[in-house]
Parts: C-alpha cells; structure tokens; sequence
C-alpha cells in the first residue's frame, strides 16, 4: 500500500464516522485494529497532540508489515521528536525494505542524533552506494541537520576511514564541499587528497583540494591547485575566475590579468571583469591591451563592444574618445549605462555640468524604466554636490521625487545629504518619511539612529531605532558601528567597544576606525587606539570623521 494509500484509508475512516473521534469509548477493544490505532493517530496529530499521534502509529504497525505505514509512522514520530520510537519504527521498515534509500536516510537521522555513530556510519555508508548521486546526496542532508552537528565529525572520519567518500566521479559529485560547509576542515581534506589519488588527471578534483586548502588558509597551494584545474579545463570560467579572485586576493595583480586574458573565449562577462579588475589596479599597460582587443571585434559578434571602448576609453581619460564610443552604444541593456558615463565624462570637461545634465534628462522618458530614471537623478545629485552646488542638488531632489515620491532611495539619499548639510530636521522627516510604509527598512533604522546618536542629545531614542535595526541585519557592520556608538554616548565605553571591535573586524572604514579607536582611547587602550588609526589614516587620508577624531585626540598623527 503507497503511503498515499495510507491516508486515503484514514480519510475514508473519517468520513464513514462523520468526523466523531469515537475512539474515547471504555471499551479499548479498538487498539487491537491497526486501522483504528491509525485513525486514533490522526485524529491525535489534527488536535495538535504528535506524541499520542506516534504512540497510536507504532501500535498499528506492530500488527502491519507495510513499508507504507512504516514510513508514515517514522515521520510522525520523528515530527513528535520521539528520536527512540521513530528508530524503532524506522528499523522495521528498513528490515522490510533493505536499500529504501528513505528509510536509511531515517535510522541514519535518528542514530546520528543520538550519538549511535557506528550505527549512523553504517547506515550512512549503505545509504551511499544506493541510486548512485541521489544516495549520497541523501547521506549529505543526514549530516548537514542540526541534530547531526555534535557527532558529525566523528562520522565524518568514520567514513573516511571505510573508504566510503571517495569520489566515483569528482566531476559530478564530492563530499568536499559538504565537510566544508560544516566547518569540518581537516576531514575535507582528507576527502579531498584522497579524491585527487585516485583520479589525479581530474580537473574537478583539483578544484576541490584548492577548495579545502583555501578553508585551512593553504592560500599558496589553492592557487597551485587552482592553476591545475585550469590546466585540465582551460574553458571552465568558474575555476579560472576562482583562480583570479584569489590571485587578486594575494596582491598578484598582473598574474591575475594574465590568468583572465588567456581564457580561450573572451566573451562579454570575462571582458567586463577583465576592464573592473585594471580600472581597480590602474593598469594602464591591461587597459591598452583590452583597447587593442577589442578593436579587432566587431559589433554583431560583441554587442556590448562600443560600452566596453567607452569604458577603456575613460579610464584612460580620453575623453573625446569615450564620449565617441558611448554615443554608438544603441538603445538596449547597455543604453541607459552608456548614456550615464557620458554624463559622468561631460562632467570632468565642462565646469557648468549643463551636458552632463542634459544626458541625464533624456534618461527620465517612459521608454526607460523607473529604476533606471531614478539613477540618473541620484547621478545628477551626486555630480553637483561633487561640484559644491549643494542648493541646485536639493532642487534635483525636489524634481525627483514629484516624479517618485515615495522612492525609498531618493529619500534616503536625500537624508544623507541633509544630514552632511547640517539640516538633521529635514533629514529625520525623511527617513520617518520611508520607515512610515516601510518600517522594518534597516538601513533607514539605524541611519535615524545613528544621526540622532550623533548629532543630538537623543540618546535613549537613537538606541531603540539602532536596536531595531540590529535586529533586522544582526551581522551588518555599519549597524554595529552605530550601536557601539549610541553606547558610547550614553556612557557605557566598554559596552560600546564590544560592538564597535565587531564592526571594525567586518568593515574596512575610516568611520569605524575612528569610533573604534576613540573608544579604546577612552578605555585606555592609548597604543592600540594608534594603531587603528594609523592604519585607517594610511588607506582613508581624506576622510573627514578620521580627520576630525585624530585632531581632537591625537593631532600628532594627521
């Protein structure tokens, strides 16, 4: 009987009894009769009650040898957390149907959760070699379940040690990633060198040792291990991108171009990467050779060509150049994009920005999306307050959100503005502005919070708005920053330096670098404090906060 079967039976039950639990009766004569201890059972699980639900099921199927009621006894046992009955239950099933991929993926839940690690292990390894990838991937999600995590380890070495995770095909399927993901870094390993012994010619194997080595902080032997699955598989744009992004991340900048550039199909995603990746490093040498590249393709082939020639164009600051190339980008998903970056090139030429505005007023037509309109009004503002034209700036705001009144980022925007311009009251209406229709907007919490934080007296309100903020986006750095600072200011300095030590180990700021060092100051932590700031003054030389904290308490640095 399917396990559908199962409950059309009790469902049929029901109806023949018009829905009356009649089971209440003295006479339990019924217990007897597995489909009334099935019907028992259900009537327990709708009244909310999964413990007498999986007591009435394993009473009915100690009188039924059906693997169907067997699996529906062990789910609701297991949805009762009664982690022994369900293995009870799960047992017999398994005994009645031996490689039920389902019933092995149970004993081995309910022995894993109760530390039966030799019974978990057995089961998890049977479990393996059943239906192929579908088996282990069955095994994986045992091992990945909250109740696994205080023995997984333990199985995790177990099966390394029957042999029982090593890869048939490292290209369709490997245990590494999942030991990783458990934070099981030494067991992934061993998985991995393992997998790559045996199929050494393997790209994907390779991929995953660089993996694991990457996870114990091997950096060097990732990126050996990286450049030979490369090696295998020249065209594979996952590991040669990995490969790059680690490059990048060890400072080897040109050998991370070089890495890129040999990629044997330069299609429009890698030349894009390719051109952020020299805009970051400022290559000029990368940034001719991606001129030259691209001149040799053509249009049809490369549709995004003219924007990429702009891009390269502008970064190497020949103006005429990239407004040439924008201008042929056609009307399309590169359209909107290329007629912002005329703006932005409009604007290093000319010193009354009226071009550069003219572009961006093209852009607020109904052919353009509202999204799109929107960046390019924020565009208009942000090259006027770069220009000190705050007044005009406020004017665009104003045009824009007629157009937009509830845009959440133009109001946002706006209050950032205000909030630099000193007017905290026209900033606050419009943060309140946003958090009326959206009020679990954390960025607008804790921007609210922290302006009032630290730029009033407000203390106690700013520490509400901030912990409501923290809530939403617990893990956020800016967010921390400001609660360490509310703290701060309402006179709990060491309070404040545990949130604002999370902060800054998250965030590369100059902000955060300045309140985590005021605050160790204040605590006297006067070496430790210096050398915060020294090192957020060497990376943010201009940042105004950085500046204004040093001169206040350490003037000898700036």
């Amino acid at each position: 009987m399917h396990l559908n079967s199962v409950k059309l039976v009790v469902a049929a039950l029901l109806l023949l009894l018009g829905g009356v639990p009649v089971l209440a009766e003295p006479d339990e004569s019924w217990r007897k009769d597995p489909l009334l201890s099935a019907l028992s059972a259900e009537f327990a699980l709708q009244s909310g009650n999964p413990s007498k639900a999986a007591e009435d099921y394993e009473r009915a199927v100690e009188q039924v040898s059906d693997p169907d009621w067997l699996e529906r006894a062990t789910m609701i046992s297991l949805h009762a957390d009664d982690l022994p009955r369900a293995g009870r239950v799960a047992e017999r099933w398994l005994e009645l149907k031996p490689n039920d991929k389902r019933a092995l993926q149970a004993v081995a839940w309910v022995a894993l959760a109760q530390g039966e690690v030799d019974t978990a292990t057995a089961r998890l390894a049977q479990l393996i070699t059943v239906d192929g990838i579908e088996g282990a991937r069955l095994a994986v999600q045992v091992m990945l379940t909250r109740e696994a995590k205080p023995h997984v380890e333990a199985a995790l070495n177990a099966l390394i040690e029957r042999g029982s995770l090593l890869s048939a095909d490292p290209a369709e399927f490997s245990f590494v990633p999942a030991a990783l993901a458990l934070g099981q870094v030494a067991p992934g390993l061993s998985i991995a060198e393992a997998d790559l012994q045996a199929h050494p010619d393997s790209g994907a194997a390779w991929r995953w040792r660089a993996q694991a080595n990457y996870a114990a902080g091997a950096l060097q032997t990732a990126e050996n291990d990286l450049a030979k699955a490369v090696g295998f598989a020249p065209d594979n744009r996952e590991w040669r991108l990995a490969w790059a992004a680690l490059l990048n991340e060890r400072d080897q900048g040109k050998k991370m171009l070089k890495v890129l550039a040999d990629a044997p199909e330069q299609d429009a995603e890698l030349l894009a990467t390719r051109i952020g990746y020299a805009a970051d490093l400022e290559d000029e040498k990368e940034l001719k050779r991606l001129a030259r590249e691209l001149s040799r393709r053509d249009d049809e082939e490369l549709p995004e060509r003219p924007l990429f020639m702009g891009q390269v164009a502008e970064l190497r600051e020949r103006w005429t150049e990239a407004l040439k190339w924008y201008g042929q980008v056609q009307p399309g998903p590169a359209y909107v994009d290329a007629r912002m970056r005329m703006a932005v090139v409009y604007s290093k030429s000319e010193s009354d920005l009226g071009q550069s505005r003219a572009e961006l007023a093209k852009l607020r037509v109904p052919s353009v999306e509202p999204e799109r309109q929107v960046d390019s009004w924020l565009l208009e503002v942000e090259l006027l307050n770069t220009a000190a034209r705050q007044d005009e700036a406020e004017a665009v705001f104003e045009q824009a959100l007629d157009a937009y009144p509830n845009d959440e980022r133009l109001l946002y925007a706006r209050a950032i503005g205000r909030v630099s311009s000193d007017d905290l009251v026209g900033a606050e209406a419009d943060l309140r502005r946003i958090l009326s229709f959206d009020p679990n907007n954390s960025a607008a919490l804790n921007a609210l919070g922290y302006t009032l934080a630290d730029r009033t007296d407000r203390h106690s309100e700013a520490l509400a708005y901030i912990q409501r903020a923290l809530e939403l986006s617990p893990d956020e750095g800016a967010i921390l920053d400001s609660m360490g600072w509310v703290q701060y200011r309402l006179g709990n300095p060491e309070k404040a330096q545990e949130y604002l030590a999370r902060a800054y180990e998250q965030a590369n700021d100059a902000e955060i670098a300045a309140h985590y060092g005021e605050v160790l100051y204040v605590n006297g932590e006067v070496e430790k404090a210096f050398e915060v700031w020294r090192k957020a003054l060497a990376e943010h030389p201009e940042d105004a906060v950085l500046l204004e904290t040093l001169g206040r308490l350490a003037p000898e640095l700036k």
